[in-house]
């Protein structure tokens, strides 16, 4: 059995940068299937202006259908509270013992990845797979400190743009330019992120 690859986060909204990197890991032959986990609270930072739990899993299952080996999970949102990563994976692994977990995780998390609630376990449970945002601090020295804790990480062949959702909500015409034509129609629907 190849790899199951958790990818969380808030994707508020989901963006073009979020749909390269879950493009290039389905495309990857040892990667069975790639998890896609819009968190129900964001446990490490704050978020005044976040959209509904539902309306981010529709935005990220329009952004990614049709994308083989791709599905978007609503595990952490049936949970209706603050979620960290490593009861995630737990609960992966009790629901598949034989599955290779993998999390992969852009250069903002690798550099603080450290400071994450359970941070040894969750080196225990997964391999990491680190995603170089271009610009991002601290990425090279994140790296090192996993492997110097012991985990496994292996830094993917891309490179991002530096792209936050925050930075696209308050640009409504960047925004418009940066997600997926069919999210954009949902933004526009649920008249989301309107600055007032």
């Amino acid at each position: 059995m190849g790899k199951l690859v958790v990818y969380g986060g808030t994707f508020n909204p989901i963006h073009n940068a979020h749909v390269a990197i879950i493009r290039y890991l389905a495309g990857r032959a040892d990667i069975d299937r790639v998890l896609v986990i819009p968190t129900f609270v964001p446990p490490h930072k704050a978020c005044p202006d976040l959209a509904s739990g539902d309306i981010r899993l529709a935005l990220c299952r329009a952004a990614l259908r049709g994308i083989e080996k791709v599905e978007v999970s609503d595990l952490e949102l049936r949970r209706r509270e603050k979620s960290y990563t490593v009861d995630t994976l737990l609960a992966l692994k009790a629901e598949k013992p034989d599955a290779e977990l993998a999390l992969c995780c852009g250069g903002d998390m690798i550099a603080t990845l450290h400071q994450w609630h359970r941070y040894r376990e969750i080196l225990e449970l997964a391999e990491i797979l680190a995603v170089r945002r271009v610009g991002s601090a601290g990425f090279s020295e994140g790296v090192e400190r996993i492997r110097a804790a012991g985990g496994r990480v292996e830094v993917l062949p891309l490179a991002v743009p530096e792209l936050s959702s925050s930075a696209l909500r308050a640009d409504r015409a960047l925004l418009k330019q940066q997600v997926p034509a069919k999210v954009w129609d949902l933004i526009e629907t649920y008249h989301l992120y309107e600055v007032e």
